[in-house]
């Protein structure tokens, strides 16, 4: 089962976002000129590479920025 649960959406200029059904998860990104920084990385490694993956329907810049997002209970 594809684990997307939309497209990316342009929510401001240039900055994307998209949900994905594994725990309800919305990644959102920010292009910059020439490179992307990712809010949120999912749970593991196997997700984070699927949001490499997915990126490039959005962009072939590289992501030099991450900020991981945890949420506690």
């Amino acid at each position: 089962m594809d684990d997307r649960a939309g497209p990316w959406v342009e929510i401001a200029d240039r900055v994307f976002t998209r949900r994905y059904r594994f725990n309800d998860q919305e990644i959102g990104v920010v292009l910059g000129d020439g490179e992307a920084l990712v809010v949120d990385t999912r749970l593991s490694e196997r997700q984070g590479r699927e949001i490499l993956d997915d990126l490039q329907e959005i962009t072939r810049a590289p992501v030099t920025i991450v900020r991981a997002v945890m949420r506690r209970p």
